[in-house]
């Protein structure tokens, strides 16, 4: 089986569902709470995905191998998660014709070789149905938005009728009542559109991830030149920094803890190798921004000296 064909849409809305509803138990609420308005708990990462598709011994295979395998697994998942995003707009369009639906139906054609978007929108019908996430008394007016960053993957669940302009790094949810899929001030958050400024850190993200050429663009060395480039532009910074509780809890929401006492119990190697998958994936040349990189660096450094304060 070729990696792209690891995460198909129905296979992977089903575990991104799975994953919304053990959130749910954890946090002793229903899914409706965690995903309706961009809840917290709608941030899944990019671990617990993949342990629905790979066995451990793969997913430590991949992960803890070169540093190009994690970056085409980690391509593989957000090119699939960009696909997830094109279906689940041309599902939320009024009627299946027009401008916006013409430039859906080519990105799946192109890059996805998904010649027939209405096909494809029947095989994964449930996705595109509320009770698929929110059980059997959800209105079956409420459509998910897909986004994802270097945490993991993002699910907002709306009425039709509403904005869908959703970005983790910019804090963009819009949800207001238009005519289409965007308010007018928001119709930059179309990424199939690249004529549309200013572009979102979101829209950059799909937009490389949807371009199969992307998959093969980097060698090992080349990756670890990025890697390497930006620990030495965080040594010159980091010295004089000073972390406190407010960066302590936004690194927790970052890399997806639940609590301090969580990440102090999975230990610095889990954090550390939760922040090599983020920054492997959030690099600039790979489509983030360089002030997010630089913030991922930030948290990284606030959580693991926090860790280290707490075993003295």
């Amino acid at each position: 089986m070729r990696l792209l064909d690891l995460f198909g849409p129905a296979e992977l809305g089903a575990a991104l569902r799975s994953e919304l509803q053990s959130r749910a138990a954890r946090y002793e609420t229903d899914s409706k709470n965690i995903a309706l308005r961009s809840g917290p708990g709608a941030i899944i990462s990019d671990r617990d995905i993949l342990g629905h598709f790979l066995s451990l011994d793969q997913r430590r295979k991949w992960l803890q191998g070169e540093l190009s395998a994690v970056y085409l697994l980690t391509f593989a998942l957000r090119h699939q998660l960009t696909l997830l995003a094109v279906l689940a707009h041309a599902a939320a369009l009024a009627e299946r014709t027009g401008p916006a639906w013409n430039s859906l139906s080519s990105i799946a054609a192109g890059e996805f070789a998904r010649p027939d978007l209405n096909a494809e929108l029947e095989a994964c019908g449930p996705l595109f149905d509320a009770r698929f996430w929110l059980g059997d008394d959800a209105s079956r007016d409420m459509l998910p938005v897909f986004g994802f960053s270097a945490v993991g993957a993002h699910l907002l669940l709306l009425p039709r009728g509403e904005c869908r302009a959703f970005d983790y790094y910019d804090e963009v949810a819009c949800c207001r009542p238009c005519d289409g899929l965007f308010c007018p001030e928001h119709t930059h958050h179309a990424f199939w559109r690249p004529d549309v400024k200013p572009r979102t850190t979101q829209t950059k993200m799909f937009s490389f991830y949807a371009a199969l050429e992307n998959l093969r663009a980097y060698g090992e060395s080349e990756l670890e030149s990025m890697v390497g480039q930006f620990w030495k532009r965080m040594a010159e910074e980091l010295p004089s920094l000073d972390y406190g509780d407010a960066d302590v809890s936004a690194a927790l929401e970052r890399f997806g803890y639940i609590s301090l006492e969580t990440a102090r119990k999975l230990g610095v190697r889990e954090l550390k190798h939760r922040y090599l998958t983020a920054a492997r994936a959030c690099h600039p040349d790979a489509g983030g921004q360089a002030t997010s990189f630089v913030e991922l660096g930030r948290h990284y450094e606030a959580l693991k000296s926090a860790l280290k304060r707490s075993r003295r």
